[in-house]
């Protein structure tokens, strides 16, 4: 089926009488678990072939994700939003709530669009934000704290690095507790580390 909105083609695939598709693998769970994906059948909601070589521009993305939101809100039957470049499954309520507030001007939807990685010196990784701005994220471990501190400091710099880019060179910002970090760029790794600011 394709689905036109706000000017994009979309197509959802795995229709019947139309070809089944491979469910995805999934690694992160957002208020899932494995158990609720047992004996789902998958359809996929994917760019038109004339929209898809702007696939992980902003525009795309943002009409993608709303339109994939009032399909959730629609269809009772759906048990999960699967977002393939982070591995990850996010109950349709959460995933619903995160899209309609990025629409309406909010912060950038953390749960799903990006997992997150803790290493064992306590660091936190990302993994999924390279679709958007070309790199990952990593965060030192004095800044990471419990698991929910990390969260909110990992959804701030996600949505920083989505609305600016992977900076060119070192710069500061203010998460939402006025904590000023700095974002270090590793252009060869396609890495930023994210850091305390260094006092001047």
């Amino acid at each position: 089926m394709e689905i036109l909105i706000d000017g994009l083609a979309f197509d959802l695939l795995g229709l019947l009488p139309g070809p089944w598709i491979v469910p995805p693998a999934i690694e992160h769970f957002v208020e899932r678990a494995p158990d609720d994906l047992i004996d789902c059948e998958a359809v996929g909601l994917f760019p038109s072939p004339h929209v898809a070589e702007g696939a992980n521009t902003l525009p795309v993305v943002r009409t993608m994700l709303g339109l994939a939101a009032k399909l959730a809100a629609k269809f009772a039957s759906v048990r999960a939003i699967c977002w393939t470049p982070a591995r990850s499954a996010v109950s349709p309520p959460t995933f619903v709530e995160a899209v309609d507030v990025w629409l309406r001007g909010g912060q950038f939807p953390a749960p799903g669009l990006f997992a997150l990685r803790r290493s064992a010196d306590g660091s936190i990784r990302s993994n999924g934000l390279a679709f958007f701005v070309g790199s990952e994220f990593t965060i030192d471990a004095d800044l990471c704290g419990a698991d929910r501190e990390a969260t909110d400091v990992a959804a701030s710099v996600a949505h920083e690095l989505v609305g600016f880019g992977m900076p060119e060179s070192a710069r500061e910002f203010s998460l939402d507790d006025a904590t000023i970090v700095q974002l270090e760029p590793d252009h060869a790794n396609r890495m930023t580390r994210v850091r305390y600011a260094r006092a001047s």
